[in-house]
């Protein structure tokens, strides 16, 4: 079964009380196994003592929105810049997908500080990868819209034209399945390291692919480290900007973006960093 509270509004949160102060390193969720019912973002609040709560919070210092469930059955897995030491751990759902429906599970650590991924019984040490987050030049200008492929246009006022970050609209190609893509031609192999992605106003991609080539004809995909392409998380509404860093920089002349799933239509907006 899930939580599902008896309101769906911002006021709610599924409490866990682990009995004790432990080493709390992240959060998995997942959605309703019955209905179509998933949280798509969410804050998470702890407590050493079960009576002061305080948010998990950003460089600065504002409560940070966790990207939640992209469906109903993906677990999805977010790792703390820092763990917390706490007796409760509230999460406190921000969007959601039709209804709140909520499956947890708490992310501890080990001595040697090795994460437990608790729905997969795996372990992974824990680190934080750099990168690179300098734009490679589609929202200034620097990029050339001749350097921009995309498989189709919706109409010309969603065209690749409006796929900057500040474009009032976006990208929305001719059809909503996952043969669309967007591509960048960086005119020579580079080191990307990652995207910051939009949705629209009328819909978003909640999760999409990367492939890259050297040459546009052969392509690979990015994988994830059980050697399959991996899905990234991307947006949960279509105004906040989501910042999606690969595990390894990728030098490439050419980037694809697939998009995997969406909310609506399939809407972009795209930087590449």
């Amino acid at each position: 079964g899930s939580w599902a509270p008896k309101y769906s509004n911002q006021d709610q949160y599924l409490e866990i009380n682990l009995g004790h102060q432990e080493p709390v390193y992240g959060v998995i969720v997942r959605g309703s196994p019955v209905y179509d019912e998933y949280v798509t973002s969410y804050k998470v609040l702890y407590s050493p003592d079960g009576s002061i709560f305080y948010y998990i919070l950003n460089e600065e210092n504002y409560p940070v929105i966790f990207r939640g469930s992209i469906d109903t059955t993906t677990p999805v897995r977010q790792v703390f810049d820092t763990p917390v030491e706490a007796k409760v751990v509230r999460i406190n759902p921000q969007t959601w997908n039709n209804g709140i429906s909520l499956r947890v599970e708490l992310i501890g650590c080990a001595e040697e500080l090795t994460t437990i991924h608790a729905l997969r019984g795996e372990t992974g040490a824990i680190f934080k990868p750099q990168y690179c987050d300098d734009e490679m030049g589609l929202s200034d200008g620097k990029m050339g819209i001749h350097q921009i492929s995309t498989s189709s246009d919706l109409s010309p006022e969603h065209s690749k034209i409006n796929l900057k970050l500040n474009e009032n609209s976006s990208w929305q190609p001719f059809t909503n399945s996952p043969t669309e893509w967007i591509q960048f031609d960086f005119l020579e192999p580079r080191n990307i390291t990652g995207l910051i992605t939009k949705g629209g106003k009328d819909g978003w991609v909640t999760a999409f692919t990367v492939q890259y080539s050297q040459n546009e004809k052969e392509w690979n995909p990015i994988l994830d480290n059980t050697q399959n392409e991996k899905v990234f998380l991307a947006n949960y509404n279509g105004v906040m900007p989501h910042v999606t860093n690969f595990d390894l920089p990728v030098n490439t002349r050419y980037i694809r973006i697939v998009p995997a799933k969406w909310h609506n239509d399939i809407q972009m907006r795209v930087e590449m960093v």
